[in-house]
């Protein structure tokens, strides 16, 4: 009998095979972000039914720099995502910030947005991307790795 760890471990590599990727994967056409004044914002190009939070966290690109986390973190009830604009901090109409916005450097990290549906704790559904920060400017929205003039054309 399998060990609940090696089942746990199937899973997560049935996922990642399912979804197409094993490492760095970044879904495609799923958020677009870019600076607004110097401050990151973000916006779902998918859609979620009951999204009940957004999170932002980082990591370096630096084997050796700071494993980076959480930097912010809202919950709540909110309609669903696709096309509303999130200002990193603000939380969204219907969110309050669970955890504050702490500062971020986007030059030098790794950016993760993740919209969530949890229950009970539980990760239900989600919709996420990983952003090259030294690639994220004013001029543009990036979204799956390249740059766009409209966020989710």
């Amino acid at each position: 009998m399998a060990s609940s760890a090696a089942r746990a471990i199937a899973a997560i590599v049935t996922a990642a095979l399912a979804s197409g990727c094993l490492v760095g994967c970044t879904p495609d056409d799923v958020i677009a972000a870019r600076l607004h004044d110097g401050t990151l914002e973000f916006v779902a190009c998918s859609s979620l039914a009951n999204w009940t939070e957004v999170e932002v966290a980082t990591s370096s690109k630096n084997p050796f720099g700071d494993a980076g986390g959480t930097a912010w973190l809202a919950s709540g009830d909110a309609a669903d995502p696709l096309g509303v604009i999130v200002l990193y901090g603000s939380p969204p109409s219907g969110m309050q910030s669970d955890v504050e916005a702490k500062e971020i450097a986007a030059p030098g990290n790794y950016v993760k947005v993740q919209y969530g549906n949890r229950s009970q704790g539980e990760l239900l559904d989600s919709l996420f991307a990983q952003f090259d920060g030294d690639q994220i400017r004013e001029d543009s929205w990036l979204r799956s790795g390249s740059h766009h003039r409209e966020p989710c054309e």
